[in-house]
Order: C-alpha cells, then sequence, then structure tokens
C-alpha cells in the first residue's frame, strides 16, 4: 500500500500533499494499492556517490490515474503488471502484481 493525497477538484498527487497544487483546498490522504503497469523504463550504468551501477527506473502508471519514477531489481519491460511500494526515501517495484 502506498499514500497518496486527493483533492475535491480531482487531482491526486503522490507524494501526498497538503493542499492541491490546482484548487488550493486542503487534500484528503488515503491507501491505495500502488497497483499499475509499466510506461517507460532506463538503466543508468553512470550513478551518484552512494548507488550500485546499474540503477534500473521505471515509471509507472498507476490505475488510480497518476504516474510515479520507482526503482527496480531488473530491467522490466513496457507493460509489466507491478506494484509500487515506498522503501525508505524511493519509490520501489515489487514484481508479479495480481
Amino acid at each position: 500500500m502506498i499514500e497518496i493525497s486527493r483533492c475535491t477538484c480531482g487531482h491526486i498527487s503522490l507524494p501526498p500533499e497538503i493542499i492541491c497544487p490546482e484548487c488550493r483546498k486542503k487534500m484528503v490522504r488515503e491507501k491505495v494499492d500502488g497497483e499499475g503497469n509499466v510506461l517507460s523504463t532506463t538503466v543508468l550504468y553512470s550513478t551518484a556517490a552512494g548507488f550500485q551501477s546499474p540503477v534500473y527506473l521505471a515509471i509507472v502508471s498507476l490505475d488510480i490515474g497518476c504516474a510515479v519514477i520507482c526503482r527496480a531489481e531488473a530491467e522490466l519491460h513496457e507493460g509489466a503488471r507491478v506494484r509500487v511500494e515506498l522503501s525508505g526515501n524511493f519509490y520501489s517495484i515489487r514484481m508479479n502484481a495480481p
């Protein structure tokens, strides 16, 4: 499960925000399952200090209607069904989502 914020105007924020950037109303936090499909992927071979190469990244379109950039443990294919989780300071991908 991951936490998002949703506004009455329809805007969804991930990571969650207190005030809606669209209409400036207070947003409501909720937990969602984080399932979605991989839209795009890339592999970083030249990484910042503290990160081992390679770093696998993916943009995931979540079923709730927003997208998020995530780390993965292996290379992914576009269209793969995954589940996104918050791991420390990063969103990460758990493979084989139902």
